[in-house]
């Protein structure tokens, strides 16, 4: 019988990973992971700022409601305080008595004013007074944003928290304050002479994002009053 016999391998022709190898290998994986997490940061903040987009339209579309429905039951003549001339200018709360029915074909009107008013300063005095915290949250709550460019500047951070706030926007009638819009950071009021019986409002609100941007949205409407 003929043995065959089998060959040795030359053990130096088994090659293996060269340290330069390696070290490319890891840099091609560091980089394939940076740019995945990236993508996972930029996807999170992207989500993130939708939602807060969101939140911001839902506040102004609540304050958009409440006051359209009852700025088109006042009269030109039922504005006690706020644009009560229509010259254009801009006034920054609103004070009105609103209809309630008829009666014997003559309008009835509420024994009580409403009033829109941004923030909880009352007074007027930048102090937080008695029955001022309408939130409750120990908090003097203005709007803070005063040039309206969604920066927080020298001078804007008047709660000190050091980030850029809107505040409430309150109904208040009779002894009744409540709140019906938060983060608002712009509420004005206005009529033209060429369309006296018409009150047109803007509003502007803002919130801060985890990654520190503000975001800014701003609208108009208008309501044709009674006549």
């Amino acid at each position: 019988m003929r043995m065959t016999q089998l060959q040795r391998k030359n053990p130096g022709s088994l090659k293996g990973f060269t340290l330069i190898e390696v070290m490319v290998t890891v840099l091609i994986f560091a980089i394939l992971a940076g740019a995945i997490n990236m993508v996972l940061l930029v996807g999170q903040s992207s989500w993130h700022a939708n939602r807060v987009q969101i939140e911001i339209l839902q506040e102004l579309r609540k304050a958009m409601s409440l006051m359209e429905d009852e700025l088109r039951e006042t009269a030109q003549q039922k504005i006690t305080a706020g644009p009560t001339v229509a010259d254009g200018s801009a006034s920054t709360s609103i004070t009105f008595y609103a209809a309630t029915g008829a009666s014997g074909g003559a309008i009835t009107w509420n024994a009580n004013t409403t009033q829109y008013f941004l923030g909880e300063d009352l007074n007027g005095n930048g102090s937080l007074d008695a029955g001022e915290d309408i939130n409750g949250n120990g908090t003097l709550e203005v709007p803070e944003d005063a040039d309206l460019d969604g920066i927080l500047d020298t001078g804007e951070d008047i709660n000190g928290d050091g980030r850029l706030n809107g505040a409430p926007i309150l109904r208040i009638e009779g002894s009744e304050t409540r709140v019906i819009a938060q983060n608002i950071s712009r509420l004005e009021f206005s009529r033209t002479l060429a369309t006296a019986n018409i009150i047109d409002v803007t509003l502007a609100a803002l919130k801060e994002t985890t990654d520190g941007r503000v975001l800014t949205i701003e609208f108009s409407f208008s309501v044709r009053m009674r006549n």
